[in-house]
């Protein structure tokens, strides 16, 4: 039993790292398309965003 739980033990660090690794390479993929986009389609997006933010804190409300 001592053996299987260190083997889950270092599976799940290699799961850790996996998914932290993963999450890094998505933020810098975001980064990176987002300096090639031009200024005000970034707006546009952040506009779109709060849109999005209050209307799903309106539903919240509603339910």
């Amino acid at each position: 039993l001592p053996i299987f739980y260190g083997k889950m033990k270092t599976f799940f660090q290699y799961l850790e790292i996996h998914i932290n690794t993963k999450r890094l390479f998505e933020q810098k993929n975001k980064d990176r398309q987002l300096k090639l986009m031009p200024d005000n389609f970034k707006e546009t997006i952040s506009k779109a965003k709060k849109r999005k933010q209050k209307t799903s804190s309106q539903l919240k409300i509603n339910l």
